[in-house]
């Protein structure tokens, strides 16, 4: 739908674009003003900040994509070594040069940012119901677990 409506789209790393079954959408985004980037904190930092979250605020296992300088990696891999009993859900991206397509929250200038949004096309809602041809929120049953039991949904 959104692609339809002029949304710039890209098929995922290592499909083309006539045979793609899943797409990345590009929406510009302004960081809220105060925010800390990946470039304001050294890449322990960010693993601190997502040890911090995992241990104290969630059950499982959050993700991150951790930006890693070309001085920091052997220190990354320590750390990682140090806290591996409680590793999952981290990916690493090298902060600078780096050549990873669809790389996430790809920062840009505040006149890219500009120029973006002034042709970011309006999103109309209300054509959901042409692509939506059946009940998408019956899907295939799944058992939910949990501290040993299992509940039927």
């Amino acid at each position: 739908m959104v692609r339809d409506q002029g949304i710039p789209t890209l098929p995922e790393v290592g499909q083309n674009a006539n045979e793609a079954n899943t797409f990345v959408l590009e929406f510009p985004v302004k960081a809220p003003q105060g925010s800390i980037f990946k470039n304001d904190l050294s890449a322990i930092e960010q693993l601190e900040y997502w040890k911090t979250v995992k241990l104290n605020f969630t059950e499982h296992n959050p993700s991150a994509t951790i930006s890693v300088g070309e001085e920091e990696w052997v220190a990354v891999v320590a750390w990682i070594s140090e806290n591996w009993d409680i590793i999952g859900g981290l990916s690493f991206l090298p902060r600078e040069s780096h050549v990873y397509r669809l790389a996430p929250y790809e920062a840009i200038d505040k006149k890219t940012y500009e120029a973006l949004m002034k042709r970011f096309p309006q999103i109309d809602y209300s054509k959901l119901v042409i692509y939506e041809r059946t009940d998408e929120t019956e899907q295939a049953k799944e058992l939910a677990c949990a501290g040993g039991t299992c509940e039927i949904v």
